[in-house]
Formats: structure tokens, C-alpha cells, sequence
């Protein structure tokens, strides 16, 4: 399947994440007619429905990209809070990650698909109040929760495609 990339480049470091990124703008992923997918925007997705799924999952998939250009894919534990992704950890995604902040997150279903593409956020601390949001998102899903948030990567979305039937994706694409 082939989509257009959104040109992404990392924001400039901050203490915190930001405001809230507005709803994205739903429409189809390029991909070719010959994969018989509706091609009208008739029947998207809303964007309530990615991120309802992003929100409650347990394990997402993180794909980043070594320094000769093959790609790592890993599961991780982790919390969609307030348009962004956020996890903890270290190893050869956060080496990756020093080196190309594009990331890929998917999530287990292959049925029900939700996979976001965005970019690695350096250098961003979530201030108390949202960390506080992010621990409760993890507690409830998960035996644990982010200690400091200093240990946290964010991811801030360009797009995240989606799909209950492969004849009918959305992608949802966010502003600049």
C-alpha cells in the first residue's frame, strides 16, 4: 500500500507538550484503484473512532529506523493522551530515535487498523498536570506506571490510518 508522507520535521525542544493538536482532517490514504478501495468520501471513519482504539489499547507496535536505514519494530507498553503518543524505555528504539525522529505506531489488529505515523518530539517534558493524565492511562491498563516524565518519549502525529474493512480506509491527517 502506498500513502503520501506528510513532511514532518521535529519541533524545537519545550517543558511541555504544547496544546491539544485539533481533530485531524479525515480522507482517503492514497492508494491505488486497482485495490478496489472507495475511492469517495462517502463512509470515512471519524477520527473517534483511531483514537478511542489508540486510547484503550495495551500494546502498540513502534517502528523506527536504525542508522543504516533497516527498521526496528518493537511492542511497548504506552498512553495516547491529548492527540500524542507517549512511551518509555531505552534500547535500540531510543538510539534509533537520536538519529531519525520518524516513528510508526500500530496497533495489534490487523482487522480493525489503526497505524499512526509522526515524528519524535526531543527534548519534550509534559508539564505535572498532563503526566499526571498520562500515569492514569497507564495504571489503567497496565501493573505500572512512568516514575519521572523526563522518561518519556512523545510522538506528535502526522497521520494515522485506519480501517475496519480494507475496502473502505481513512486517514486522518493532521495540521502542521
Amino acid at each position: 500500500m502506498t500513502t503520501t508522507n506528510a513532511s514532518v520535521t521535529p519541533e524545537a525542544p519545550s517543558t511541555t507538550t504544547g496544546p491539544v493538536l485539533p481533530d485531524p482532517i479525515a480522507g482517503r490514504p492514497d492508494i491505488p484503484k486497482s485495490y478496489g478501495t472507495n475511492q469517495s468520501p462517502d463512509g470515512l471513519l471519524p477520527w473517534s473512532w483511531a483514537s478511542e482504539r489508540l486510547e484503550r489499547a495495551k500494546n502498540f507496535w513502534v517502528v523506527t529506523v536504525r542508522p543504516d536505514g533497516r527498521p526496528h519494530a518493537v511492542p511497548v507498553w504506552g498512553a495516547f493522551v491529548e492527540q500524542r503518543f507517549y512511551f518509555d524505555g531505552g534500547g535500540r528504539k531510543a538510539t534509533n530515535l537520536k538519529t531519525n525522529p520518524h516513528v510508526a505506531v500500530h496497533l495489534e489488529s490487523g482487522d480493525e487498523v489503526v497505524s499512526l505515523e509522526g515524528i519524535y518530539v526531543k527534548s519534550t517534558v509534559p508539564d505535572p498536570a498532563l503526566f499526571e493524565r498520562i500515569r492514569a492511562s497507564y495504571r489503567a491498563r497496565y501493573d505500572y506506571q512512568p516514575e519521572t516524565p523526563e522518561q518519556l518519549y512523545v510522538i506528535k502525529p502526522a497521520f494515522v490510518l485506519g480501517w475496519k474493512e480494507f475496502t473502505n480506509p481513512t486517514r486522518c491527517r493532521f495540521g502542521a
